[in-house]
């Protein structure tokens, strides 16, 4: 199957047209094309040799242009996650495999003109690589390509129908495809998208500058807006409010039914590029915890004889199926009443704030700590995070300085994966088997938070 680079084409047919405002500047598809134009002088001179290129920005629009202009040069971009989430001393070149940077010290400038070239892709080729938490705490490169790119926008707009004079906000990681799918969404159904950095303080304003009619948020987000006024008014305007990353809680489900706000509430993964399933909170009578909802177009979801939730899409990740565009999740599942339900991860990641945290890359470095400090890292569930991880400590073999221990947790770790209490106790409980007892431990950590 061949697709056309839509953003040359418009660049030709309607430079003028708005395209997209990053942080509120305004980009024409002329002027987006033009940046795509001095990033592709940029590739021209690496080496030629070398397939795959690592887009090195914190600027959304080179990361944006870099992208397209890779595709059009041939070239595999690798998307790095934001500074701040990146894994400590991890080579994330050596782990997608060989590739030259691309950085802003490579842009070069010529002049701002239209060439109205055609670009042909093919759906089976590798469009992007983007990271996720791996079940072994490293970051796990996936392979999405233009057909799982173009699959999931049009199984988007099937559910939400969208127009050309629409306007979405993202506030979400262009380097997540929670955030990147908002635009390819937007390239193949011409609307315009508003790229913000998230701001609690700001959100609102945000929306309204924008005209708002879609954006998309992960739990957390929406929890920093209950309870006010101001913010249900707001969401109540949108055509629609996604909410992805992870599973709602009560108290947002009834946030979003007695303000009547149309929320959209997704399931679905990097590996499928992006949400593949979900519900509308208006059309459920009652709170459902867990409920994967009803799957997008042409996809498919089952449990498998491990109890794993299994998809069938053609929006599976080129290197994550295993046959017939089959991929078999980490989330264990359960049915009731003809419904799905994700019940819990079958490796130690928890999610918390919409991004994935693995439990044994905390523990790895807190060994780093102090040959004999004793301790155990848990994920626990919160009502704001969905769940967050939590330190339980020992104090009596060595004198611990919590102080210290944050400050080496900050120098260690990411941001997201800083752990969200640091909990001292005299003996850390122990099962006749010399197992730490987790049923005694969740009872410390109930009994410190309350």
């Amino acid at each position: 199957m061949q697709l056309y680079d839509l953003i040359a084409k418009r660049a030709c047919k309607v430079p003028k047209k708005t395209f997209c405002h990053i942080d509120g500047k305004e980009y024409s598809y002329l002027n987006f094309n033009q940046h795509v134009q001095r990033m592709q002088s940029a590739i021209k001179g690496l080496n030629r040799d070398c397939s795959r290129v690592v887009l090195d920005f914190d600027e959304k629009i080179n990361l944006l242009a870099g992208l397209v202009a890779c595709n059009r040069e041939k070239k595999i971009p690798i998307l790095l996650p934001i500074r701040k989430d990146r894994v400590k001393d991890v080579d994330y070149k050596v782990i997608a495999g060989k590739a030259v940077e691309l950085n802003s010290s490579c842009i070069l400038q010529q002049k701002n003109e239209i060439l109205c070239q055609k670009y042909v892709y093919y759906s089976d080729d590798v469009q992007c690589i983007l990271f996720t938490s791996g079940t072994n705490g490293l970051p796990k490169p996936i392979e999405l390509t233009f057909g799982n790119n173009y699959f999931s926008s049009k199984s988007w707009n099937k559910l939400l129908d969208f127009s050309k004079n629409d306007n979405y906000l993202n506030v979400l990681p262009i380097s997540h495809i929670a955030g990147l799918s908002i635009f390819f969404r937007s390239v193949y159904f011409d609307f315009t998208v508003h790229y913000f950095q998230y701001s609690k303080k700001l959100l609102l304003d945000y929306i309204q500058l924008c005209r708002a009619d879609y954006l998309s948020i992960v739990p957390k987000i929406g929890y920093d807006l209950l309870n006010n006024k101001e913010a249900s008014e707001a969401l109540r305007r949108l055509k629609t409010l996604i909410v992805g990353g992870d599973a709602i809680n009560r108290l947002f489900f009834s946030f979003c039914r007695d303000n009547e706000i149309n929320a959209y509430i997704s399931y679905g993964m990097t590996e499928t590029s992006s949400g593949i399933a979900g519900y509308f909170i208006n059309e459920e009578l009652v709170f459902c915890q867990n409920y994967v909802g009803i799957p997008h177009d042409n996809v498919k979801i089952d449990i498998n004889e491990n109890q794993r939730i299994q998809v069938q899409s053609r929006m599976v990740a080129k290197n994550c199926k295993i046959n017939s565009d089959i991929y078999v999740t980490n989330d264990i599942g359960v049915i009731k009443d003809n419904k799905i339900f994700f019940k819990n991860r079958s490796d130690q990641v928890i999610i918390s704030g919409g991004k994935n945290i693995d439990i044994g890359t905390i523990e790895s470095s807190l060994l780093q700590f102090n040959p004999i400090f004793n301790f155990v890292v848990v994920g626990y569930d919160d009502l704001k995070w969905g769940a967050v991880p939590i330190i339980v400590y020992e104090n009596n073999r060595i004198l611990v300085d919590k102080l210290e221990l944050k400050k080496f947790c900050k120098r260690q770790l990411p941001r997201y994966m800083m752990p969200k209490h640091f909990i001292e106790i005299k003996k850390l409980p122990y099962l006749p088997n010399q197992k730490i007892n987790y049923n005694e431990i969740k009872q410390i950590i109930l009994g410190y938070l309350s």
